[in-house]
């Protein structure tokens, strides 16, 4: 790894933290701002940055907490036995609350919870009910997007330093490199020197003795 790749990776998780602090604190884009920043990095650095599957993954967990952001006051209402009108007012309060901070948002999606359910003829206690589902589901849904949010960094940060740590072979090197590699067995036998015949141990061959053919009587 590079001194620029390293400082790169320095830059996105400082903006990734950021992020991650975004997804408690109000006025901060958390999971989007991640997202921002992963796309930037492998703008910058190609093929030494994340995967395209790892940028996929960071989309899909993007619009999951998003998704949470909306839907845990809402859902926490429901299952607290709130009625439409309940969720529809945990709804409500959670956009109204987007303006207020971080008070606003906790604060929104109950009191939207509880009044949409009082004025629909219910009694105090189970808009109350209603409102503490909304409250719970808040936080439920604050934890799934910190969670979120630090599955997306882990994400990031491991494909990009295994992609940085990897050679990046052009074809001509990998030409060049199967070529040195090849052994060279027809060079090495042209150009072998020849061998000092006088060093090999001298083979005199021993003649036979000579043998006098065979006599046969003759017939009489």
């Amino acid at each position: 790894m590079s001194a620029q790749e390293g400082l790169g990776l320095i830059i996105a998780g400082v903006v990734m933290f950021v992020g991650l602090v975004g997804s408690v604190l109000p006025g901060i884009p958390g999971a989007p701002l991640i997202l921002v920043a992963a796309v930037v990095h492998k703008l910058v650095f190609k093929a030494q940055s994340a995967s395209y599957l790892a940028l996929g993954i960071l989309l899909f967990l993007t619009f999951l907490s998003v998704l949470l952001d909306f839907l845990a006051s809402v859902l926490g209402a429901k299952k607290m036995g709130a009625t439409w009108r309940g969720v529809l007012g945990a709804m409500v309060g959670a956009i109204v609350g987007l303006f207020f901070s971080l008070p606003g948002l906790i604060l929104g999606p109950i009191i939207g919870a509880f009044t949409f359910e009082l004025l629909g003829g219910r009694e105090w206690k189970e808009s109350a009910r209603a409102g503490a589902g909304a409250m719970i589901g808040f936080f439920l849904g604050a934890l799934g997007k910190v969670i979120c949010c630090t599955v997306m960094i882990g994400i990031f940060f491991l494909s990009a330093l295994w992609n940085s740590g990897s050679p990046a072979n052009s074809p001509g090197t990998v030409v060049a490199n199967s070529r040195s590699a090849r052994p060279s067995w027809g060079i090495g036998l042209i150009s072998a020197p020849p061998q000092n015949l006088s060093l090999l141990p001298s083979f005199h061959p021993t003649p036979l003795p000579a043998r006098n053919p065979p006599r046969f009587p003759r017939p009489r």
